[in-house]
This record gives structure tokens, sequence and C-alpha cells, in this order.
């Protein structure tokens, strides 16, 4: 055993039954790491790294932060946090070299880097990785935007098209079945043609102020036309009711426009610049996917490049300004869209995911360290610390409905007036154009005619 003085022979064990294991044998082993300060690669990745800012070291707090004091603890190591020189994740050049922080870890200028990095094949010749302390998938993050139709189609958005369609349909058929139930409908000699007439002109007029909730002070002359002109009302009824709780609901109730459902629409639309972080996992496989759909948003994500900083701080900074202007869709993993959505009501995801994926620490090849660590982080996973610092950094997103919404009622706004206004200008507009006719056919036409 070594001691003070120089290695000398000790007893390790005595008695009836030897217990000798690797601690007795390596003494050390109790120790850890024994006080070893470890060079950690990080970058900015919210929520599992955040930049503590204004100080004069690199210091970061976060989710990885949680696992790397819980492994300093268990196995007596201090750590000291650097980052890239030319600050990226990491990309990898025709020479087979790789920038940032993969690069960093292939020339074995740090220890560890405990930011979760998805497993890549190509990745994998350069460093290591040990087990996960990440699971999620991917998604597409975007600013909100307020229904169209709210503001200049909602007198008409109440309904889809084809219920007006069907509408008019029945209601000719209304009309034209209360013309020949006069007709065939038999009647007394005393009847004149002249009221006969009349009340077919009197019916379809019915016909249709009975849908604009309009009463009439005529009624049908026969039976048959009072029955059939009873159920149109009760039909009218209804579908009046149904028309004006629709229209209560888009008045009082935000509505927001889902701009794309799944890749193939984001990938086929014009509106939204798609974005990426540069070096992610999602950004490699969508790079490298033979997918159409992938092809036609790695197109996109290389046309957004051409404005984005090459520094990932950067980059991220710009990508959330791009965010919060709008008509941009930014392409993360769920745990940061998470993140970026607790704070602001203006966002939404896709939804549905794509790319899942697992993240883990990562080391130079053949680092013993990763093996040190596999069964202790594997312990904190099984445990559930992981979810209790996900939760910790991750706060549920609070209601985003005010307290107007909150007890069903919206304020108004003169937006919300602008259809019935349109509407209003429309029947002066066509008022006018009657008036117009009119004093033509009635006026002066016939001053014409009596000059001549």
């Amino acid at each position: 055993m070594w001691s003070t003085g120089g290695r000398r022979w000790d007893v390790l064990d005595s008695g009836i039954s030897i217990s000798i294991n690797n601690v007795t044998l390596f003494p050390n082993m109790a120790f850890g790491l024994n006080g070893r300060k470890l060079l950690v690669l990080s970058l900015e990745w919210k929520p599992y790294s955040v930049k503590i800012r204004n100080t004069d070291n690199i210091s970061y707090t976060g989710i990885a932060d949680e696992f790397m004091e819980h492994l300093s603890r268990r196995f007596n190591f201090s750590y000291q946090y650097v980052e890239p020189q030319d600050g990226q994740w990491g990309e990898k050049m025709d020479n087979g070299s790789w920038t940032g922080i993969v690069g960093a870890l292939q020339r074995e200028e740090a220890d560890i880097c405990s930011v979760p990095y998805a497993y890549n094949v190509e990745r994998a010749k350069v460093m290591q990785f040990t087990y996960f302390m990440h699971s999620g998938f991917t998604t597409v993050l975007y600013k909100k935007s307020e229904d169209a139709k709210k503001t200049w189609k909602v007198l008409l958005a109440c309904f889809k098209w084809e219920v007006y369609f069907a509408g008019g349909i029945v209601l000719s058929a209304v009309g034209l079945m209360h013309v020949f139930l006069i007709r065939v409908t038999p009647y007394p000699s005393k009847v004149p043609a002249a009221e006969k007439k009349d009340s077919v002109v009197t019916g379809f007029t019915m016909t249709i102020m009975a849908p604009l909730g309009q009463s009439s002070e005529h009624s049908p002359m026969f039976d048959s036309g009072r029955m059939l002109f009873s159920f149109w009302w009760l039909f009218c009824l209804i579908m009046a009711a149904i028309y004006r709780g629709n229209l209560m609901a888009f008045l009082t109730v935000s509505r927001t426009d889902i701009p794309f459902r799944n890749l193939e629409e984001l990938a086929n639309q014009d509106v939204y610049d798609v974005g990426a972080t540069t070096g992610s996992y999602y950004s490699l496989a969508i790079q490298t996917s033979n997918q159409t759909v992938m092809k036609k948003l790695w197109r996109k994500i290389e046309k957004t490049r051409l404005d984005s900083p090459k520094n990932t701080d950067d980059e991220y900074q710009f990508q959330l300004q791009k965010l919060h202007e709008g008509y941009y869709a930014f392409i993360e993993t769920n745990s940061v869209a998470e993140n970026i959505m607790s704070d602001t009501c203006s966002f939404a995801k896709m939804r549905g995911g794509f790319l899942p994926t697992t993240g883990g620490m990562t080391f130079p090849v053949y680092s013993p360290l990763a093996r040190l660590f596999y069964p202790e982080l594997m312990t904190v996973w099984e445990t559930g610390l992981e979810r209790k610092w996900y939760g910790k950094w991750v706060p549920p997103q609070e209601s985003c409905s005010d307290e107007s919404v909150a007890v069903g009622v919206s304020a108004l706004q003169i937006q919300d007036y602008y259809s019935a206004l349109a509407a209003c200008v429309v029947g002066i507009g066509t008022a006018l154009l009657v008036l117009l006719g009119e004093t033509y056919v009635f006026e002066i036409i016939p001053r014409c005619a009596t000059k001549r």
C-alpha cells in the first residue's frame, strides 16, 4: 500500500471470512477523481444551458449544470466552463475536421461537453456518447396571428359556403313548392285569378323574409301553404339561432390562424420563412435527408441563413427576433420550444412532432469518464431527478387567457365591426344605384320624350 514514507505491505482483511473488493484493493477509488478540475464545454441552449452574463468568468446554469453539480459531488471533482473559440456547435469540414464543440472534443481540448448532443454516426467518429440525459422530439414554433375572417368576413364566416349554397337551394324549393300548391290546391270559384297571382308573389316574399327575421302582413291562402310555411319558419328559426351563436363566438373568442399542420404544408407554403440552428441534430438530419419534403425545407433554411450570424449566441438571438417579428417558422426541439413559450403567449407550435431523438453528454473518443459517469447518469434518469430539474427550469406555461376571456366576455374592437360597416356601405351604394336608375327611367326619359 502507498503511504507517506513510501510503499509498504499491509493487511487488507483478516478473519474467518475475507471480503475484498475494488475499493479495498484500490483505496483511491473511494475519493473519486480526487478533486481534479475538468474543463467543460458549453454554449447557451435553454433550458439545458443558460449563460450567466455580466460576469468575468464563463458561467452557466440550467439542467445541464444540475447534472454537473450532481456528478461533481458524486465523483469528487471540480469543473470550469469553457467555450469553443468559434462559438459554434460543430459542423464537419471538407477536410474531415469539425468546428465548434465537436471540433474541440475531437482535438481533446476539453474533458466533457455538458450540453446534450444527439447521437449521429458522423459525430460518433470523433467524440464519445454516454447515457442520455435528454429525450424528446423536434417541432416547429411560430408566432400566432389572428384569423383574417374575424375582421372582414365575420358575417359570412359563421357558415361554410356549402351551408349558404344548400340554404339557397332550399329557399328556392320552398318558393316553387308554394307556387305548385297554389296551382293544384282546389279553391272556391269566388277567389279571383288576380288574388291567386298576388298570392304567388306574396309567397316568394314570405319565403325570403323568414330567414331575415322579418314579419309579413300576408299569410298563405290555403291550409297546405300554411303547413309548408310553418315548417319553413321553424327551420329558419333554428338556423338563425345557430347563426347568432356562431356570430357571437366569432366576435368574443379569439381564433388563431393555423398556417400549417405538418411539414408538407410548411414546405409547400411561401408566406413563412423557415430557420433552424446551425450544427443541430435536426438541421443535419434535414440537410442529409433524401425525402422531397426535407429537401424543400432545407432550401428554405439555406435561404434564411444568408442573413444569419455565424456565432451560435448571435444566431439564437437572430432566430428569436425573426420569431417575434412574425411569419417565421423556427425548427427546434420540444424542450426549447416549451421554454420559449413559457415567457409569452404570442407563440404556438405545430401539432405533433418529428425526428424523435435522445441526447447525452459527450467526451473525447476513448475517454474513461464516459464509462465512469454512465451508471450514475442512468440512475439520475431512472430515479426521476431529470424530470425534477426539468420542471424547475421549464415551469408550466400559465393560461394565456385574460380576465375578460376567463369569464366568457371579450371587449370588441373597432375592427370587429368592419364587416357590418361594409354591409352598410354596400347597402347604401346599392340604394343609390337603384335611385339613379329610377330617376333615369321615370324622369329623364319622359322629359326627353316630351321635348321631342
